[in-house]
């Protein structure tokens, strides 16, 4: 049980770290600004207004769009060769609902030239590309990985902060045109590498909870296979400044990581 809850606390963590140091300072650069910019407090509450609702309708309807954008196709319109995808997917499906993990997640293709996955809400896309070349236990280890981001609701959080900075930049980009001091232009310069690198951060920290999740699911050797078949068509090495960066780390920790969960973790369930 004190497991389960690590994983738990580590995770929530770094939601609130995130949330501490780019969600609420934008919110409040947004405010602040506006009353400067508009000198009206009735022109702030309405752009606070039309903020507010912008966020809540990414949250809400962003990964709807975002799965029309992209021409996922869902199980009805998966070709023949691709229909053996949806028993690994439903088998992964009831591992999950054995321990307790509430799961009405849908299954997406996208035809795309890279083996690559992700989650959006309670959708899952995986690439045509991750079809042809791994191997069932690899695509349930992908899968499952997928599952650990749905798991934990990262992905709603994560279209929450991309709806706060998305409005905010456009507070920011719009006050900076309308002010000629040179130390305001220099902090708007410098804000967007700030919060990309904070946000890199947390996106790091999910990628290990959702391995950890598909090893407690199961399927960490599949999920280590593929790890290093992707590290076999990109071996380069990250620079420092690349890292801090990065919205998901070096390969060869998360496979090193991935090898000390296998030798630890027992079969308990996951808490839901």
């Amino acid at each position: 049980m004190e497991e389960k809850l690590n994983i738990k606390d580590k995770y929530t963590e770094a939601r609130f770290l995130v949330m501490f140091l780019t969600v609420i300072p934008y919110h409040g650069i947004f405010a602040a600004l506006f009353i400067e910019l508009l000198e009206s407090f009735t022109l702030w509450f309405w752009f606070l207004g039309i903020h507010f609702f912008v966020v809540l309708f990414m949250c809400v309807f962003g990964d709807d769009i975002n799965i029309f954008s992209i021409g996922a196709r869902s199980k009805k319109e998966f070709m023949n060769d691709e229909k053996h995808v949806i028993e690994l997917f439903d088998e992964i499906l009831a591992v999950c609902k054995s321990k307790n993990i509430n799961c009405p997640y849908s299954l997406y293709i996208i035809d795309e030239k890279n083996i690559s996955a992700f989650a959006m809400s309670n959708q899952i896309v995986i690439s045509r590309m991750a079809l042809d070349s791994l191997e069932d236990e690899e695509l349930k280890g992908l899968i499952a990985h997928e599952i650990g981001h749905l798991h934990n609701s990262s992905c709603g959080f994560m279209r929450f902060i991309s709806g706060s900075v998305f409005i905010g930049s456009l507070a920011v980009n719009l006050y900076k045109y309308s002010s000629s001091n040179i130390l305001t232009h220099f902090l708007f310069f410098c804000l967007p590498y700030y919060l990309k690198v904070v946000s890199s951060h947390y996106f790091r920290i999910n990628e290990f909870y959702a391995d950890e999740v598909a090893v407690k699911l199961g399927y960490g050797e599949g999920l280590m296979s593929t790890l290093n078949k992707l590290y076999q068509f990109d071996m380069r090495k990250p620079s420092s400044i690349d890292r801090l960066t990065m919205t998901h780390p070096p390969t060869a920790i998360r496979i090193v990581e991935i090898e000390k969960l296998l030798e630890n973790t027992s079969d308990a369930d996951i808490q839901p």
